[in-house]
């Protein structure tokens, strides 16, 4: 976490929640991947990607006036 405090992002998240949200959205992938037979990595890529966005933000978009 020390990496995104640099950038001036915090998550919303606890860091122990955040990943373990995050592991289980690549597991449930790679089941159906697994499952279905078909590639799931653009899927796979977009969903964590924008998982991870959505739940990290600039500092300063926390801040309250």
């Amino acid at each position: 976490m020390r990496g995104i405090t640099m950038t001036g992002e915090r998550p919303l998240l606890a860091p122990e929640d955040l990943a373990q949200l995050l592991v289980g959205i690549f597991v449930d992938l790679m089941l159906r991947e697994q499952m279905d037979g078909r590639d799931v990595t653009e899927l796979a890529a977009t969903t964590i990607l924008g998982t991870l966005r959505a739940f990290v933000v600039r500092q300063e978009q926390t801040d309250t006036p």
